[in-house]
């Protein structure tokens, strides 16, 4: 499932000269965040990558997390403005957020690397990250068991897990085809242990 989300920070930067240029390198460095438990593979925050290249990263949720979603960060769209102030030139760059998508329920992500776009003023260097920025999310798996009259009702929150039972605690474990939350096991059978494995 691909959702689209529409991010709302809009800056301006406007310089004092119209002798601005933009600098786009043929290596960027890749920034990359981590929210939750886990980790992200092959690739580093702040790792040099190739421009235009397409790169691959796949998100490990610890023991305990289940990955939640990709999320987009430092995506924007450059638009350049002119105009005329009693004669004088000013060069105002619109930095505005773009539509960008949000990677649900998909560890493993592909993406173009895109470069850093450098603003050089007279008051200085703004350096301003284009892409790729990506923010891998992961949440707690938990499970909730509730004790009934005739039977144990096992209910969770994180629908990309998959319930597996055994019969002692060190397994062997194996899943449950067809459960889903709330689940509902009979408790005059033999003993179980259950528990939530990540997808």
């Amino acid at each position: 499932m691909i959702s689209f989300q529409l991010l709302t920070l809009i800056t301006l930067i406007a310089a004092s000269s119209p002798n601005q240029t933009y600098a786009q390198g043929t290596m960027a460095p890749l920034s990359l965040f981590i929210n939750g438990g886990g980790s992200v593979s092959p690739l580093t925050n702040g790792e040099l990558l190739e421009v235009g290249q397409t790169y691959n990263m796949v998100a490990i949720p610890d023991a305990g997390f289940a990955f939640n979603s990709w999320q987009p960060v430092n995506v924007f769209t450059f638009i350049t403005l002119v105009t005329d102030t009693n004669g004088k030139t000013n060069t105002v760059v619109s930095v505005v957020a773009s539509p960008v998508p949000t990677y649900t329920k998909q560890p493993s992500l592909d993406f173009i690397m895109q470069p850093v776009v450098v603003i050089d003023d007279s008051p200085g260097v703004r350096t301003i990250t284009e892409s790729s920025g990506w923010q891998a999310n992961f949440e707690p798996v938990t499970i909730d068991i509730r004790l009934s009259d005739s039977a144990v009702i096992l209910t969770w929150t994180n629908l990309s897990c998959t319930l597996q039972a055994a019969p002692a605690p060190s397994g062997a474990y194996t899943n449950i085809l067809g459960a889903v939350s709330p689940y509902t096991n009979n408790i005059s059978g033999p003993a179980q242990y259950f528990r939530l494995m990540s997808n």
